[in-house]
């Protein structure tokens, strides 16, 4: 039950924000980032004063495994998931803060939101999306 209040809780959030356009740039076959609502983000237990910028990543479904266990365990059709990502540009880590998944009509399957305790950073690894990410927003 708890987790359900919670979701709810952050859908309600969602509705309530105001609407900004997105310019979303390809940088896979089927992934794309918002390249207009790149920010810094601002956590309030950042006591080492890393420089992290807050980006979202939108996945269209490419029939790979990873999308294929959402339908599973979801038991509906997925069409993309946004993932709103952070990326450490002091020591070159990234981390997902908060995803939404979903269905084929454009409806909410899904919602999630880390707290800033919750977050798991991860080193990233040369020549992968993370490291294009990173380069694109932490070197410009």
């Amino acid at each position: 039950m708890k987790d359900f209040t919670k979701k709810i809780l952050l859908l309600l959030l969602l509705l309530a924000l105001p609407v900004y356009a997105s310019t979303w740039k390809q940088v896979s076959e089927k992934t794309y980032i918002d390249i207009e609502n790149i920010e810094r983000y601002k956590n309030k237990h950042n006591f080492d004063n890393a420089v992290i910028y807050s980006f979202w990543i939108k996945s269209l479904n490419d029939k790979s495994q990873f999308f294929l266990d959402d339908e599973k365990n979801y038991n509906k059709k997925v069409w993309y998931k946004m993932v709103k990502m952070l990326v450490n540009c002091s020591d070159k880590s990234l981390a997902a803060k908060s995803f939404a998944i979903y269905d084929i009509k454009g409806q909410a399957i899904d919602l999630y939101e880390a707290s800033d305790y919750e977050i798991q950073w991860s080193s990233i690894i040369p020549e992968t999306m993370g490291e294009l990410y990173y380069n694109g927003i932490c070197l410009p």
